[in-house]
């Protein structure tokens, strides 16, 4: 069994690099990661992911990153998941 995963990986190498490559050459600051997270979703979906992208409101990013401030500008970010949603945590 852990061979047949060392070799899938192996196999699989060269496309993980090729596409770590074309994400560095994205432009991501925060707040503008629409193009990278595009790219992401399009990856996850070429290996038969559902993905779900939606873009966060302030409120929705304050209860998850205190450190968030309103002058992030969220509507050029959108977020990413493949087949769940990350569950919520209290008190974060």
């Amino acid at each position: 069994m852990i061979e047949s995963i060392d070799n899938a990986i192996d196999e699989g190498w060269p496309a993980q690099i090729d596409l770590l490559r074309e994400l560095i050459r994205i432009p991501s600051l925060t707040g503008s990661e629409r193009r990278v997270q595009e790219r992401v979703a399009l990856a996850m979906s070429d290996c038969g992911l559902t993905v779900d992208s939606w873009c966060p409101t302030f409120a929705d990013v304050k209860t998850i990153l205190p450190i968030v401030t309103m002058e992030t500008p969220w509507e050029n970010g959108p977020l990413l998941s493949g087949p769940g949603r990350a569950r919520e945590t209290e008190n974060r």
